[in-house]
């Protein structure tokens, strides 16, 4: 499973300018002194994570302690999910039930490699679902 955090800086900092504008507007309006507008972060920051790919049911076929943290999943499987290189993925065991969230590296084509790699190897290990 994977999210994509959607994500735009200039949408946000444009947002940030009109909401702090109209903050001062509203207060100059209430005949209030707009010196210290008060931002709700709420307001400002409002971001969604959505799910656009899975892959269901994988073994993972190698776990290896002794690499720096991620998941190596085989090329010709990330081109079916849409999944990409260092992308955020979330990692779901479903015979434990451990969750981790870590970011993909790419194995060689064709080779059905999963491979936890790092602290997540023992969390999941080999030949778990």
């Amino acid at each position: 499973m994977a999210a994509r955090l959607v994500w735009d800086y200039k949408i946000i900092l444009r947002g940030v300018a009109q909401l702090v504008a109209r903050l001062v507007w509203d207060q100059k309006a209430a005949g209030s002194n707009p010196v210290a507008p008060t931002i709700n972060i709420v307001e400002v920051f409002f971001m969604r994570w959505f799910l656009h790919a899975k892959i269901h049911q994988a073994t993972v076929t190698e776990a290896d302690l002794k690499y720096v943290g991620s998941i190596t999943i085989d090329e010709e499987l990330l081109d079916k999910s849409g999944l990409l290189a260092g992308e955020k993925v979330l990692v779901v065991s479903n015979m434990t039930g451990a969750r981790l969230e870590t970011y993909v590296i790419v194995g060689a084509k064709n080779s059905g490699i999963i491979r936890m790699n790092g602290a997540s190897a023992h969390l999941i290990k080999k030949e778990t679902k």
